[in-house]
Order: C-alpha cells, then sequence, then structure tokens
C-alpha cells in the first residue's frame, strides 16, 4: 500500500536534519585533523567537508553539500540558526 506525498516543509525538514548530522560528523573528522601533530600532513576544511560529503554519497547515493566556513564556525564552538 502506497503511502501519501510528504509535503514540502516536511522534505524541507529531512534535508536539513541530514545536514546537520552530516556536519556534526566534519566537526568531529576535522577536530581529529588538528589533533595530529605538527609533522603529519592535515587535512583542511575543504577537504574535510569533500570527504565527509563523498562518504555519505558512497552509502546513500544522495549528494549533500557542505559549505567549509560553516564546518569552520561550528568547529569554534559556534552554533546554527535552528
Amino acid at each position: 500500500m502506497a503511502r501519501k506525498a510528504l509535503s514540502q516543509t516536511k522534505k524541507a525538514q529531512i534535508d536539513q536534519e541530514k545536514h546537520d548530522l552530516l556536519m556534526a560528523r566534519a566537526v568531529i573528522r576535522y577536530q581529529q585533523e588538528l589533533a595530529k601533530p605538527d609533522s603529519e600532513k592535515r587535512d583542511g576544511l575543504q577537504k574535510v567537508c569533500q570527504i565527509v560529503s563523498d562518504e555519505y554519497y558512497r552509502d546513500t547515493k544522495q549528494r549533500v553539500v557542505l559549505n567549509y566556513t560553516t564546518l569552520q564556525n561550528l568547529a569554534k564552538g559556534g552554533r546554527t540558526k535552528a
């Protein structure tokens, strides 16, 4: 039996939850990169966003774009508008 279609608002809410989850993963990954010793090569903000986005795409076949500036603000302890 088929379900009824989701409203545009509900779709946006689901997409935002996915994005927030991925940003949380990216913050953790970026903090791990910063914890590496200075002698090792570290990935930057843009690279971390790309890696997390690519991992999610491999798992779900859905592309989610992450903004490195938002990652920088969240890594410094900032909060999202939501």
